[in-house]
């Protein structure tokens, strides 16, 4: 018997329901991941924590294109020209820019596969894959598109279908029912301890926390351990083997 089909299987009905704004759905994780990485290849940006090399990256990025023919290698060398001329560091060599979208292209690659494998093998063991999220979905399902995983998503339920706040916990109640679960038998994951581990717990959902600076397997919620993960690697670990995240 593979390691797989010893995923907590149960006849019942099983769900997880995902935020989509937790950290390996979110976009700016190949640009955190390849700025670490970068950082602490490079004496340059050693200079810089790596929050100031983020957002310091993320405004570059979020500035318009003057140069509407130019290649996307030529954007992107631009783009780092900028960066480094934001944070007052050295311009990067042409070696340098282009070990940047190197870097960043492995990174998003390998992000995306270890996403699209752990929703496949939740599904290949009879969990529905729901993904909750603030406000309208028209954004968000553009974001699931973008991301590539919207075929293996059994439902988005959005706080505006729902007719509530993600914070009000409403939409927790309203997901349960909607997929006609038993709340207890379902898995929430998300980042915020106040809307997510709070919401889940408000409907009896299994709160899991993914908090990649916290480096325990629990986080206590007053008396409650809360199980944390920090990569959906241990996800998959917690729900094969039943048991808590490993240390670390």
């Amino acid at each position: 018997m593979s390691s797989t089909a010893t995923l907590l299987s149960t006849s019942t009905p099983k769900a997880i329901f995902v935020n989509l704004d937790v950290g390996f759905f979110d976009p700016d994780y190949p640009i955190q991941q390849t700025l670490s990485i970068l950082r602490d290849q490079s004496q340059v940006l050693t200079k810089r924590s790596l929050l100031e090399l983020v957002t310091a990256y993320k405004t570059i990025q979020d500035q318009p294109n003057d140069k509407k023919n130019s290649t996307d290698e030529a954007v992107e060398a631009e783009k780092i020209q900028k960066f480094h001329h934001l944070l007052d560091l050295p311009a990067p060599t042409p070696d340098a820019s282009k070990d940047f979208c190197n870097t960043y292209q492995t990174v998003y690659n390998e992000n995306r596969l270890v996403v699209e494998k752990t929703l496949l093998v939740l599904r290949q063991n009879d969990y529905k894959i729901v993904i909750i999220v603030k406000g309208k979905g028209d954004a968000h399902m553009a974001k699931i598109n973008a991301i590539g995983i919207l075929p293996l998503v059994d439902r988005v339920i959005t706080s505006a279908e729902a007719e509530q706040f993600k914070k009000d916990y409403s939409v927790f109640q309203y997901a349960v029912e909607e997929l006609g679960i038993r709340s207890w038998e379902a898995f929430m994951v998300g980042g915020s301890l106040e809307g997510d581990v709070q919401g889940a717990l408000s409907v009896e959902l299994k709160p899991i926390l993914y908090m990649p600076t916290h480096r325990d397997s629990h986080y206590f919620l007053g008396n409650l351990p809360i199980p944390v993960i920090q990569d959906l690697n241990q996800l998959l670990e917690f729900l094969l083997n039943g048991s808590s995240p490993p240390e670390k």
